[in-house]
C-alpha cells in the first residue's frame, strides 16, 4: 500500500493564481462572518442586530486589505511549484506570516509619516484586533489554498491520462 509520488506532479500557473484567489476571498468571507456574528450578539442593547452599514464597510475594507497581501503574495504563488514533505508546512508557516507583517508594516508606515504625541505608541492598543484579524485570514487562506494544491495533485493524480507519456497520449488519438 504504497502511497504514489506526487513530487513530480505540477499544477499549471493559472489554477494556483486562481486557487490562491479563491482561498483569500473565502477566508476574509470566513473571518469576517464570525466577527459579525460575535459582534452581533455581544450587543446588549439588541442582541442579534445587524447595522447593514457597518456590515458593507467592514466586508469592503477587510476584502481590499486582503486583495492587497494577495496581491502581495503573488510571486510567491507563481514561483513555488513543490508543495511535498517539509515544504508543504514551511510554506503553510510562512503563509501565516503574510498578514501579520502586512499590517505591522502598515502600523509603522503610518507611525513614522504621521505626526504623533511623544508618548504615543507605534501600535495602538485600539488596533491590536486589526492585527488579529490579518494573522487569522493568513492562516485560513494559507490552509484553504495548500488544501486545494494537494486536492488539484492528488486529483490529477488518480487521473490515468496525466500518467501516461505525452508520445501515448498521441498514440491513442491517431488509433481513433
Amino acid at each position: 500500500m504504497g502511497q504514489k509520488n506526487l513530487g513530480s506532479i505540477m499544477i499549471a500557473w493559472w489554477k494556483r493564481l486562481f486557487f490562491s484567489l479563491v482561498s483569500v476571498l473565502l477566508a476574509s468571507l470566513v473571518c469576517m462572518g464570525c466577527l459579525i456574528a460575535v459582534d452581533a450578539l455581544r450587543k446588549p442593547s439588541a442582541p442579534g442586530s445587524v447595522r447593514s452599514s457597518e456590515v458593507v464597510l467592514t466586508l469592503a475594507v477587510t476584502v481590499g486589505f486582503s486583495m492587497v497581501a494577495w496581491f502581495v503574495s503573488t510571486p510567491a504563488v507563481l514561483m513555488v511549484k513543490n508543495f511535498r514533505g517539509v515544504r508543504f508546512w514551511v510554506y503553510l508557516g510562512l503563509g501565516c506570516c503574510v498578514g501579520p507583517l502586512l499590517m505591522l508594516a502598515l502600523f509603522g508606515t503610518v507611525y513614522l509619516l504621521v505626526p504623533q504625541a511623544p508618548h504615543e505608541k507605534w501600535i495602538r492598543p485600539e488596533l491590536l484586533p486589526l492585527l488579529y484579524l490579518a494573522a487569522g485570514i493568513s492562516s485560513l487562506t494559507s490552509v484553504f489554498y495548500l488544501s486545494c494544491v494537494r486536492w488539484a495533485e492528488k486529483s490529477r493524480a488518480g487521473n490515468p491520462i496525466h500518467e501516461r507519456p505525452i508520445e501515448a497520449c498521441a498514440l491513442d488519438r491517431d488509433e481513433s
